[in-house]
């Protein structure tokens, strides 16, 4: 598998990485001192990473995800401000989660052989 596929050189890093931004983000939404704006982006973020977590298909990630949202309840101050703001990150990822999970059914090795237009003779 190439360098660019994984994160730190470990198969399911990548998705832990997104799952760490994205309770990351979530948590710096709650915050009522930060202006809306910047709360709103934080959110959004969360949703992105979230998405691109569920992308990796990794089971080490989806086995680790309930215990990881479990300490994150137990270390948090204002768990229901938390949780209510979980919700829409969650909701980005498992609403299209038939769109995500099918991104890389489409591709196959072929497709990656020759560039396309480029005449089969050039392809050395």
């Amino acid at each position: 598998m190439p360098a660019a596929d994984r994160a730190d050189g470990y198969f399911n890093s990548s998705a832990a990485l997104f799952t760490m931004a994205a309770l990351v983000g979530t948590a710096l939404s709650m915050r009522r001192e930060l202006p809306a704006p910047i709360r709103g982006l934080l959110i959004a973020g969360a949703c992105i990473e979230m998405q691109l977590a569920l992308m990796g298909q990794s089971r080490g990630w989806l086995l680790t995800l309930p215990l990881v949202l479990l300490i994150a309840l137990v270390v948090m101050r204002k768990r229901l401000r938390f949780v209510l703001a979980a919700v829409l990150p969650l909701m980005a990822a498992v609403i299209p989660v038939h769109l995500l999970l099918g991104v890389n059914n489409g591709a196959d090795a072929s497709s990656f052989e020759r560039p396309p237009g480029m005449p089969a003779e050039l392809d050395s």
